[in-house]
C-alpha cells in the first residue's frame, strides 16, 4: 500500500527570507521621504503662521513644535542630563522605535488595509482606509487638532505604500510599514536627541 506524500511546508525562516525579498526599496525610501517633506513642511507653516501672527497657541501642544508629544518630557530631562544610563531611557526607545511600530502598524495597517482589501468589492477600500489609517491613527496620538494632519496623514502614506503591493506579499508590505514606521521614529528621537545636546 502506497501512502499519500505530503510536500512539507516551508519553514518560518524561508518564508520571511521570500516576503523579505519582496520589499519594494524604492516605494519604502519614497515614502519615508515624502512623510519627513510632509511633516516639515507644516511645522514650518503653523509657525510662520504663529511668527506672524504673533500667536504661539496655534503651535501643536507638544514639547518640540509639533513633532513630539508631552509624555517624551521624562525622556527629554534624560536627554538634557545625558543619562543614558538610565533603563528607562533604553525603555523608551525601544518602545517608539521596535514597539509602537509592530503594534500600530499591525491595527493601521496590515488589519485596516487588509479589511480594505476584502471590502474593495463594494466600493469601500478607501473609505475604510481613510477613517481607519488616517483619521482613528491621527487621532490616538496626543498632538489633539495635530494630530490629524501630521501623524493622520503619515498613516495615510503608509498605508498607499501597504496598498502598493496589490496583495502579492502581505508580509513584504507589512514590513515595508514596519521599516517606515520605525525609521522615521527613530529619525525623530535622533533629532530630539541632537537638539538637546546641541543647545
Amino acid at each position: 500500500m502506497v501512502e499519500d506524500q505530503v510536500a512539507p511546508s516551508p519553514g518560518w525562516r524561508s518564508v520571511l527570507q521570500a516576503g523579505l525579498k519582496q520589499i519594494n526599496w524604492r516605494e519604502v525610501g519614497y515614502t519615508f521621504a515624502i512623510t519627513w517633506l510632509w511633516v516639515t513642511t507644516l511645522l514650518f507653516v503653523v509657525g510662520l503662521i504663529a511668527q506672524i501672527s504673533d500667536s504661539p497657541a496655534i503651535l501643536p501642544d507638544t514639547a518640540t513644535v509639533g513633532i513630539l508629544p508631552n509624555w517624551f518630557d521624562e525622556f527629554v530631562g534624560r536627554v538634557r542630563t545625558r543619562d543614558v544610563t538610565d533603563i528607562a531611557f533604553w525603555q523608551h526607545l525601544f518602545l517608539v522605535i521596535v514597539a509602537a511600530p509592530l503594534v500600530e502598524e499591525s491595527v493601521f495597517r496590515l488589519l485596516v488595509c487588509r479589511v480594505a482589501e476584502v471590502t474593495e468589492q463594494w466600493k469601500l477600500k478607501w473609505p475604510i482606509v481613510i477613517v481607519g489609517s488616517f483619521i482613528i491613527f491621527g487621532m490616538l496620538h496626543p498632538n489633539r487638532i495635530w494630530s490629524i494632519p501630521l501623524q493622520g496623514v503619515a498613516g495615510l502614506l503608509w498605508a498607499r505604500l501597504y496598498l502598493s503591493y496589490n496583495g502579492k506579499s502581505q508580509l513584504a508590505a507589512f514590513a515595508s510599514c514596519v521599516i517606515v514606521h520605525a525609521s522615521y521614529n527613530f529619525s525623530v528621537e535622533t533629532w530630539q536627541v541632537i537638539r538637546e545636546w546641541a543647545s
